[in-house]
């Protein structure tokens, strides 16, 4: 891993913070250009894999950068990585959208909610999901309500799949 980009991934994370319990406990991080922004494999010992091209583009500031690896990170803490043999992309979103509400609600200051706003603000689907109020508005009812009870703390991972999925059932 490039040393300015992990001297930066540690100046980031709070000590004491227990995030960093599990950044520790996943042994390797990798930059990798396979994967388009970060991820956690779903192994035994997940590997944290960040996008270098990504984290230069969108993550100019410390808190950026923590937010991206704070979300990956809480995919292993919540079991994520091992609920789904096979995670689809509605598994992803709902999953992301819980974690982002959750990292917004723990770390309110502007200079960390902008990480998402700035990537998902402009989005109008499902997708808008992953960015709190503030940013474009939300057309489809049902999509717009889940989105407040998301950032109010009281939406469900059950909850945003269900919505994500109705379409396809029909």
């Amino acid at each position: 891993m490039n040393e300015t980009l992990a001297l930066r991934l540690l100046n980031a994370l709070p000590a004491g913070a227990y995030e960093v319990t599990a950044l520790l406990g996943l042994l390797r991080i990798e930059e990798s250009r396979d994967v388009p922004t970060a991820a956690v494999t779903c192994e035994r010992r997940p590997v944290l894999k960040l996008n270098p091209d990504f984290v230069a583009e969108h993550c100019a500031s410390d808190e950026h950068l923590f937010m991206l690896v704070m979300h990956e990170l809480h995919h292993v803490l919540l079991g994520h990585t091992r609920l789904f043999p096979r995670p689809t992309p509605q598994h992803n979103i709902a999953f992301d959208a819980i974690i982002n509400a959750l990292l917004c609600d723990r770390f309110p200051g502007e200079a960390y909610r902008s990480f998402f706003l700035d990537y998902y603000g402009r989005e109008k689907g499902p997708l808008r999901l992953l960015a709190p109020p503030a940013g474009a508005a939300i057309a489809d009812d049902g999509l717009r309500a889940l989105h407040n009870f998301l950032y109010d703390g009281t939406a469900t991972f059950t909850e945003v799949y269900e919505l994500l999925t109705r379409d396809r059932k029909k």
